[in-house]
């Protein structure tokens, strides 16, 4: 059609002259003929070019002084598979030491052909020896040159089922698609799912070239028994490009074995359809048969592991492609078997799925375990659900039916796909009828519509495999587009006085159908002197804001790596480093060598630590660890939290930034209560929420942070630097409302008729507890403080803050703060019989200039004997560091401890070394508190300067800075009016 239309513009610009006419007619009508011919071609590379244009425009925001950086977590870990490979091309790391201390895990989902794809091309540009900047830059680029690359099989699939115009819509509706297609092949999303992308398209394309060639061939068994060769090399062929495709998709991604079910599910389709119509399902089985078999035999060369996993490359990739294999030889066998009793045709698929439900019933009562594995992780991509868990992962959530959710399915695909969606969606009922009406039983179309099928229930399951559902969406509407030209007679032009008006007005309609949604007006990526005016399209815009997520750890892990020990060499300076591109036999459990340690923080960050602190995480964001990471931060009791991480392999750091404690946006807050093992802490009992009424309906301005929020390990280390904490005389005061929602009645948290009485302030806690106790609607505390006092930490001390800060919801803190688990320093000491002794230190951050005061309580017996273990030191920092098997911390003392009691008039200061905090069973701090041993006027003006510090907080912050930054569940805000 494009030809013809190409064909009548030329001959109306290009008028013969009376001179030169015959000669410019002929060269008119060569380059016409050529034009229609090739016109596809242009068009297909301009589309491409603008594909990796629009994808790599942004790649220098990627590209800073201290590395590249990337989008997401789990591209960091594709930048350590890469890099090994390198080092060891061509293999693989088959086992990590580096991560999920202190098991060390399977390379799995990474370190795959799509690494080792990468890693050789940086070996190519690198002229054999790339630098860590250049291994770095290819892997910035992968997902666009996948991503672009995609095109290509995408354009072969539907050009072979509506033509060249349908190829090129397809590639048109790929090329614009805002949704988790471009989102994945933008450059600096390193992750493995472009590439899986493509080598899917890759794989559908080679089974549809095989059965294809088996619906012209009609091979048959007889034929390779007699061994034709001749007869059977086009369906061998075939065979082998279909088995090929196969295997290099699941050697990208061993989950997406998975194809095997989409291919299963169509076999038992097709070769249905072609029986009941006189077809023998021989031809289609021979091919099938032969392809999947191929593709078995190259994916178990790749088997790492002689177990039935998804997440690896296991025996179940080549067992379920030989079962299917195996499934195709018994439907053409019962089909023979069929013809030679003459049993009725009508009976041939109700033999078929019985024969699948006897052998997975047999298989769920003698393997339950395998059976229990292969349901859960199927529901994990087709069951339109997932857990709890997964939920905390925003690209695992699934696509909502509730128009008022986030993941809302409508306004997904009218923001990915425009109208391109539903054209889709009619091209593909097209297709089915056509299926269902033609003698033709149209074996391309059906896979194409199987596959579709899958790929919309994945999309619904885990809204992140919007980057599959994009390739049958452009497809089919391509298709639809392709059907159009059939409908208005195009293909039968011959000439371009055939053309009629309404022809060429109903093809223009449907391309601006398609790409006007992708039109942005008044968005303009190009300022102009109005402001942002202009037309530009929506897919551009994504791509002009494409830029990397940021480090703030960066900082952090810059410092661990060259401040703490290397790996084997804590408390250990002449054993042997672990080696961090060495090659490790795979293990069950990793036995890791004396002096090694773990790091512990929240999974998000594990791969940032391999990769850029070059120390070993305890979680990763392969949710390895997840749970010993959520128990470890809910912790109440020091002691228990330590038992999580102790042992003849210890953890000797734990990581915290303000993600996990501030329940503003943007946060991690609620993750950890999803992944706690006993299942008894809930968000709920963490915070509840404050609501404000507004024109009779009620607005969420703030979580407010119950005890157990306080008590918990996360909140002791970053909020409070791990010292005690003493409740203050302030009482938080609230209304109580009966509302009506749509699920009933229930009570909710206001905030009271007169604001002013938010806070009420006493003179003593006995008066605030008092109150308290008489109203139940208060809470002793404010948002920042807690009910109950909170003891310090006697193993826990900041070494390091990170230079980056955090948002006003934790009041500018640092944005990480690293914590060293040492013994700590014994305090021996002698006061007054019967009082409570405080330990109080300023420390210095420096990395930022600030300091904050450590405090411990300890209380005396009868004889005036108390005990403390303190774990920061005041002096002797130089005498130790990584090369002595310790650290070298930045968080060090500006004074000495200031011990003192408030019964009496005794106080004293002592140092306390490094050695007597990192050392077991070094000498203690002998400390006697004798009154007048130094005036207590200092001490009494510090802490009371303290006081006022953590009370001010408390006021400053008060509700304007709740509605601004606590905003977490929103999405539960009673709407309804007053009861």
């Amino acid at each position: 059609m494009v030809s013809k239309v190409l064909s009548a513009f030329l001959r109306s610009t290009h008028p013969m002259n009376q001179r030169t006419g015959q000669q410019t007619a002929v060269d008119r009508e060569q380059l016409l003929e050529w034009m229609m011919k090739w016109y596809h071609v242009p068009i297909l590379l301009g589309l491409l070019a603008f594909m990796f244009w629009n994808r790599a425009r942004t790649w220098r925001q990627f590209v800073t002084d201290s590395g590249v950086l990337f989008s997401g977590n789990d591209a960091w870990y594709h930048v350590r598979q890469t890099t090994y490979t390198v080092h060891n091309w061509p293999w693989t790391m088959p086992f990590d030491p580096w991560t999920h201390f202190p098991v060390g895990t399977a390379s799995g989902q990474f370190g795959t052909f799509y690494d080792q794809i990468v890693a050789t091309v940086a070996l190519i540009v690198g002229l054999g020896s790339p630098d860590q900047g250049t291994i770095e830059l290819t892997l910035l680029f992968a997902p666009a040159v996948f991503g672009t690359l995609t095109a290509i099989p995408v354009y072969l699939i539907a050009r072979r089922v509506s033509g060249r115009l349908g190829g090129l819509t397809a590639v048109l509706v790929l090329s614009f698609a805002t949704g988790g297609f471009l989102q994945r092949t933008l450059v600096g999303f390193s992750d493995h799912h472009a590439a899986e992308a493509f080598f899917q398209a890759l794989a559908i394309l080679g089974l549809m070239v095989g059965i294809r060639v088996a619906t012209e061939e009609k091979p048959v068994y007889e034929l390779l028994l007699a061994r034709e060769t001749d007869a059977l090399r086009r369906p061998l062929i075939a065979a082998l490009i279909a088995g090929v495709g196969t295997a290099l998709y699941i050697s990208v991604w061993p989950p997406g074995i998975m194809i095997a079910a989409v291919f299963s599910a169509f076999f038992v389709v097709q070769l249905s359809i072609d029986y009941r119509r006189g077809q023998s399902p021989e031809h289609t089985a021979f091919v099938g048969a032969g392809a999947l078999v191929i593709a078995a035999l190259l994916v178990a060369v790749r088997i790492s592991t002689f177990s039935f996993t998804a997440t690896d490359f296991s025996l179940l990739q080549p067992a379920l492609l030989l079962l299917v294999a195996l499934g195709l030889v018994v439907m053409a066998a019962i089909a023979r078997w069929f013809d030679r009793t003459g049993t009725d045709q009508r009976l041939y698929p109700v033999v078929i799925l019985g024969g699948i439900v006897l052998t997975v019933g047999t298989v769920a009562l003698v393997f339950p375990d395998l059976y229990s594995y292969m349901v859960s992780q199927s529901l994990r991509f087709i069951g339109l659900s997932t857990t709890a868990a997964q939920r905390t992962v925003t690209e695992a959530q699934p696509l909502s039916m509730n128009s008022n959710a986030r993941n809302y399915w409508v306004r997904i695909m009218n923001s990915a796909y425009g109208l391109a969606f539903y054209l889709a969606v009619a091209g593909a009922f097209v297709a089915l009828a056509r299926i269902v009406t033609d003698d033709d039983t149209h074996p391309e179309k059906m896979l194409l519509i199987v596959w579709g099928v899958f790929m919309t229930l994945a999309v619904f399951t885990q809204v992140r495999f919007n980057y599959y559902f994009a390739l049958p969406v452009a497809v089919f509407t391509g298709y639809f587009a392709g059907t159009i030209t059939d409908f208005l007679g195009l293909d039968t032009v011959a000439t371009v006085d055939d053309i009629e008006i309404h022809q060429v007005l109903t093809v223009l309609t449907v391309i601006f159908l398609i790409t006007s949604p992708f039109i942005a007006v008044g968005n303009s990526t190009v300022p102009t002197q109005g402001g942002s005016q202009g037309i530009s399209l929506s897919t551009t815009q994504v791509g002009a804001n494409n830029g990397p997520n940021g480090l703030p750890w960066q900082s952090s892990l810059e410092w661990m790596a060259n401040n703490t020990p290397e790996e084997g060499r804590y408390d250990n300076p002449n054993g042997t480093a672990m080696e961090y591109y060495g090659k490790y036999d795979q293990t069950k459990n990793y036995q890791y060598p004396d002096g090694a340690y773990g790091v512990m923080a929240w999974w998000d960050y594990g791969h940032w630590i391999t990769v850029r602190g070059e120390r070993i995480p305890n979680a990763n964001p392969f949710q390895q660890g997840a749970q010993i990471a959520a128990d470890f931060l809910l912790e109440t009791n020091e002691n228990e939290a330590t038992d999580l991480i102790d042992g003849e392999e210890p953890t000797r750091y734990v990581m915290v930034d303000w993600q996990m404690v501030s329940m503003g946006q943007n946060s991690k807050y609620r993750a950890p209560t999803y992944f706690e093992s006993n299942d008894t802490v809930s968000a709920g009992d963490l915070a509840f929420r404050l609501f404000a009424e507004q024109n009779g309906r009620y607005q969420l301005i703030s979580m407010v942070p119950t005890q157990r929020h306080f008590d918990s390990m996360r909140t002791r280390l970053y909020t409070f630097n791990g010292s005690a904490v003493d409740p203050k005389p302030v009482v938080l005061n609230w209304d109580e409302q009966p509302v009506q929602t749509e699920s009933g009645s229930m009570t909710i948290r206001t905030l009271p008729s007169n604001s002013s009485n938010l806070y009420k302030q006493f003179d003593n806690m006995s008066a605030a507890r008092e109150f308290v106790e008489q109203d139940n609607s208060s809470r002793l505390g404010g948002l920042n403080s807690p009910s109950e006092p909170i003891p310090a930490l006697k193993h826990y001390r900041m070494v390091h803050a990170s230079s980056d800060v955090g948002p006003q919801s934790v009041n500018g803190q640092p944005w990480v703060k690293t914590f060293e688990r040492v013994p700590g320093a014994t305090v021996n000491g002698t006061g007054p019989a019967n009082t409570t002794v405080t330990a109080n230190v300023t420390m210095r951050m420096s990395s930022t200039g600030e300091t904050f005061t450590y405090k411990q309580h300890a209380k005396t017996d009868e004889q005036g004997q108390f005990t403390m273990t303190l774990p920061y030191s005041t002096t002797g920092y130089d005498n130790w560091g990584p090369k002595s098997g310790h650290t070298n911390v930045s968080v060090r003392a500006t004074g000495p401890y200031t011990f003192s009691t408030n019964a009496t008039n005794a106080s004293t200061t002592a140092n306390v070394t490094e050695t007597q905090v990192i050392e077991n069973n070094s000498k203690p701090v002998q400390v006697t508190l004798q009154s007048g041993n130094q005036s207590t006027n200092e001490t009494a003006n510090t802490s009371q300067a303290v006081d006022s510090t953590e009370m001010r907080t408390v006021d400053d912050v008060g509700i304007d800075q709740a509605k601004q930054d606590a905003r977490l569940g929103t999405e539960h805000e009673p709407k309804a009016k007053v009861a």
